[in-house]
């Protein structure tokens, strides 16, 4: 077996048990949950777990009854990941998401829900980074990396900084193409090691992030479908203006317009 471990995995579970077992085996998670329906639900306890190897030291599972509805999916993911990543201490990009089985609507909701916290994606033994081909994020750290040489789809390990170079190096590593992927914390827990000023702000404020994110994750600024309150948004500009830098009061105002 090989000797590094996947920190955490999720992955679906569809109508054979073969492609799940292989990928739990071939990754060697510490942390493991399974998504399925309520129909294969069973599948878990009678046909995979009993044929693993090694099994993980800590397990879950999320169930949907109706795995053809896609924000049934996303909000079964989403109502469980708080508390998984608390639960386990897991940091952003520890996950590795699996999307082998499962129905179209179970597929896109792992994808969606799993955006901000996983370092990777992969389907029928194949590692997939759908960023590459989906212009979905557009991201602030990227710029700042890129203008000191590194770029963050394919990090050189000499980039790293010595303190978490070989973590960095295992964790974020494409198995495809040899290739370091920073996610979003990795980009700028970097940062704050080379003593960024836009690094070390996200670092500190990096818990009160983290709950802006799972909120705007939930709303029509990314994948959810609730509206954004006011409160909410004036946060997250408070917090996006201290990371970069940006004096609040310089930024033009909408006019007012009396009808």
């Amino acid at each position: 077996m090989p000797d590094h471990r996947t920190k955490a995995l999720l992955v679906s579970v569809g109508e054979s048990p073969e492609p799940v077992i292989n990928t739990i085996h071939e990754l060697r998670p510490e942390c493991l949950c399974f998504f399925a329906s309520e129909e294969a639900r069973s599948m878990i306890n009678n046909d995979i777990i009993p044929k693993l190897v090694e099994r993980p030291p800590w397990m879950a599972e999320i169930v949907i009854g109706d795995a053809h509805d896609l924000l049934a999916c996303y909000k079964a993911i989403t109502g469980r990941w708080t508390e998984l990543q608390k639960n386990w201490r897991l940091e952003p990009g520890d996950w590795t998401v699996d999307y082998t089985g499962g129905t179209k609507p179970m597929v896109a909701a792992l994808v969606l829900a799993t955006a901000d916290d996983s370092s990777g994606y992969r389907h029928a033994g194949r590692q997939i980074n759908p960023w590459d081909e989906l212009a979905i994020r557009e991201r602030h750290e990227a710029a700042i990396l890129f203008g000191r040489g590194i770029s963050t789809s394919d990090v050189q390990p000499e980039q790293i900084p010595q303190e978490v170079r070989s973590e960095f190096a295992g964790k974020y590593l494409d198995n495809v193409d040899n290739r370091i992927r920073l996610p979003l914390y990795g980009s700028y827990k970097i940062l704050e090691l080379l003593k960024d000023p836009a690094g070390l702000a996200f670092i500190e404020l990096w818990p009160q992030i983290k709950l802006l994110l799972d909120s705007r994750n939930k709303t029509i600024l990314a994948y959810g479908l609730e509206p954004v309150k006011r409160e909410r948004f004036e946060e997250m500009l408070k917090l996006a203006c201290r990371i970069s830098g940006v004096n609040e009061g310089a930024i033009p105002g909408f006019p007012d317009i009396i009808l």
